[in-house]
C-alpha cells in the first residue's frame, strides 16, 4: 500500500477504528508482538490480521524502516526490521537462560500429547537441572539471578512468570521465543552449549 493510500483508508476510518489503529500499532512497536493465545493480545490480534488493517499497519511501519510480519500458523503478529537486523540486546547470563528455555520449549512441544496451545509452562528446577546436567556453571544459578534474566527477557515478550500458590515460580513459555532464537532442533542447541564452556569458571 503505497502512503497517499494509506492516508485515504485512514480517514475513511470510523473514530473507534482510528483508535484502535493508533492503540495497536503503538502496542506492535513498543512490544514487537500480538499473539492470540494471549488473553489480553487476542482482540487486537484479530484486528491487526485483517487484509485491510494489516495492510494500512504495514504501510505506516515502512516509514520507520520496519515490517508487519503475520503468522497465522501459530498465532503471532510481529513487527521486524526491513534489513532484518535485530533489536535484541542480551548480556550472557541472558543469552544462556534465553537457550535453555528454548531447548525446554523445543522438548515439551515434541513430546506432549495433550498440547491445547503452543504456550509451555516450566519451572526453575528445570532451568537447574539442565545447567547442572550440561555443566553450564560450576554451580546452579541463584533464584535472583534466574529471575533478573526472567524480568529481562520479558521485555522482549517471549515469556510470563509468576509465583503460584505453592510458592513455585512457572514460567509460561510463549512461541515467540522462536523468533528470538532461530535454532529449531534440540542438537543444534546442545552444539551451541558448547561455546558456552568458558562460562564454568565465572563467579555465580
Amino acid at each position: 500500500m503505497e502512503l497517499t493510500d494509506f492516508i485515504n483508508k485512514y480517514n475513511e476510518l470510523n473514530p473507534t477504528d482510528k483508535k484502535n489503529f493508533s492503540r495497536i500499532t503503538l502496542r506492535l512497536l513498543s512490544e514487537s508482538y500480538l499473539i492470540r493465545d494471549v488473553k489480553e493480545d487476542y482482540d487486537d490480534y484479530y484486528f491487526a490480521i485483517s487484509r485491510e488493517n494489516s495492510s494500512m499497519i504495514d504501510a505506516y511501519l515502512s516509514i520507520i524502516n520496519k515490517k508487519l510480519v503475520i503468522d497465522k500458523d501459530n498465532g503471532i503478529i510481529a513487527v521486524n526490521n526491513i534489513n532484518e537486523t535485530s533489536n535484541v540486546k542480551l548480556n550472557k547470563r541472558d543469552t544462556v537462560i534465553l537457550l535453555i528455555l528454548k531447548y525446554l520449549y523445543l522438548d515439551k512441544i515434541k513430546n506432549a500429547k495433550d498440547i491445547t496451545s503452543n504456550n509451555i509452562v516450566v519451572s526453575i528446577n528445570e532451568i537447574n537441572d539442565f545447567i547442572r546436567n550440561y555443566q553450564i556453571y560450576r554451580n546452579e544459578l541463584k533464584l535472583s539471578q534466574i529471575r533478573d534474566s526472567l524480568d529481562s527477557l520479558e521485555e522482549y515478550k517471549c515469556l510470563n512468570y509468576k509465583i503460584d500458590e505453592n510458592g513455585e515460580i512457572k514460567i509460561e513459555l510463549y512461541q515467540t521465543i522462536n523468533y528470538l532464537v532461530d535454532i529449531k532442533d534440540i542438537n543444534e542447541l546442545i552444539a551451541t552449549f558448547k561455546e558456552f564452556k568458558e562460562f564454568n569458571d565465572e563467579t555465580n
